[in-house]
């Protein structure tokens, strides 16, 4: 079965799809779009995805889109991998996990890297041209989202919410990880596939103090990760030097006003290990 994937480099769905097909040890074909040059806009990729969003995977002729399905395929196809949550109840908790993130951290994630990364590459443009690829988002919603952390940065409401959304996740996450090695129990699983891309994230946005010092479940389970062969053949190597540098180096700039939002978790007060 040939197995071809689009997908960036960067893009947390993307790295779910790679972290399950390196976990599955699956061979794949890479197509990398360049999200940045507008890639996923060509016609040729519309016709791949009409929505011109990362990633997907061509199985024998067929497509296949958003990363939850992609990565079920592929547990399906593999196993052995033992992929999927034990048992019914297990497999059902997992698809809780994954729908919030899907819903809800994924978006909060969407607007926190557009109010510090890609708005830091946005002043750097003409203002013009970038309210006009602004004005060209078709929902209207997400379009009025857009300008307003454009305007604003981490001072829209909108940024706010969305660090809300990231710290009970947070949260969430290190209560489930208090009983257990992996979020739905002592073995590596989608669901960990799902949520690695956006701790990760956070931590390469140099906020790892949201978890240090007093998230240790959370710090345990992503030291954990990134241990596995799977976070180094998905994510890591995708991960330039300059441009984890850079997005560090804007993270650390926008951290007083992304600890501000977190209900002034500038000084966290550590609690007593367990």
């Amino acid at each position: 079965m040939k197995l071809t994937l689009w997908h960036n480099g960067l893009s947390t769905c993307s790295q779910k799809v790679r972290l399950a097909l390196a976990e599955a040890g699956c061979n794949w074909e890479s197509c990398e779009v360049n999200l940045i040059a507008g890639e996923q806009k060509d016609p040729a990729y519309l016709a791949i995805h009409p929505r011109g969003l990362v990633p997907a995977l061509a199985v024998d002729g067929g497509i296949l889109i958003e990363s939850s399905v992609i990565n079920e395929f592929i547990a399906d196809l593999a196993p052995e991998s033992k992929l999927r949550p034990d048992g019914p109840l297990g497999q059902a908790h997992g698809r809780l996990w994954v729908r919030r993130i899907e819903e809800t951290v994924h978006p909060a994630m969407g607007a926190v890297t557009l109010a510090t990364v890609f708005r830091t590459l946005m002043l750097q443009r003409p203002r013009d041209e970038v309210l006009a690829e602004i004005a060209q988002v078709a929902d209207g919603n997400e379009r009025s989202a857009r300008l307003e952390i454009f305007e604003l940065g981490a001072e829209a409401p909108s940024f706010r919410g969305a660090v809300t959304r990231l710290v009970e996740f947070l949260d969430d996450l290190d209560r489930a990880l208090a009983t257990s090695p992996w979020i739905c129990g002592e073995r590596f699983s989608l669901v960990d596939c799902a949520a690695i891309p956006y701790v990760d994230r956070l931590d390469r946005l140099g906020l790892d103090v949201l978890w240090t010092g007093q998230r240790f479940h959370l710090a345990r389970w992503l030291a954990a990760a990134k241990e596995r062969r799977a976070y180094k053949v998905a994510i890591e190597n995708w991960f330039p030097a300059t441009t984890a540098d850079m997005i560090r180096m804007i993270g650390e700039a926008n951290r007083p006003a992304f600890l501000e939002a977190a209900n002034g978790w500038a000084k966290p007060v550590p609690r007593v290990q367990e």
